[in-house]
């Protein structure tokens, strides 16, 4: 069971680091990104 531990707890950690943090990021870029460029009204 220990051999299991380690990749999961790496993984849902991973996983929450890429859902509160990187894809807010990258939304924001685009969004910024497309306001500048004129293709949002």
């Amino acid at each position: 069971m220990s051999r299991i531990a380690a990749p999961m707890v790496g993984g849902m950690i991973s996983s929450t680091v890429l859902t509160l943090a990187v894809i807010p990021a990258i939304y924001a870029l685009v969004k910024q990104w497309r306001i500048l460029h004129g293709v949002e009204r």
